[in-house]
């Protein structure tokens, strides 16, 4: 489904915990097990912190773009 599709709708979603650390990426993210707030179904999330080194704003809304156009 694009982005630009009046039915996209972006998780919302609790982390639960922290599975691991992506060491080997720039930005340091993390792999975390969370909650769909909606389904109640569990999944694992790659998170980005805001704070990470080379993060910025329109980084963060190419990779929103990118994950859901594949």
């Amino acid at each position: 489904m694009s982005i630009k599709s009046k039915q996209f709708t972006l998780a919302q979603v609790y982390a639960v915990e922290v599975i691991h650390e992506l060491t080997d990426s720039a930005n340091l993210p993390f792999v975390v097990g969370a909650i769909d707030k909606t389904t109640h179904e569990r999944a694992e999330y790659v998170v980005k912190l805001n704070a990470s080194e080379r993060m910025v704003p329109y980084g963060r809304m190419f990779e929103l773009y990118y994950q859901n156009s594949c």
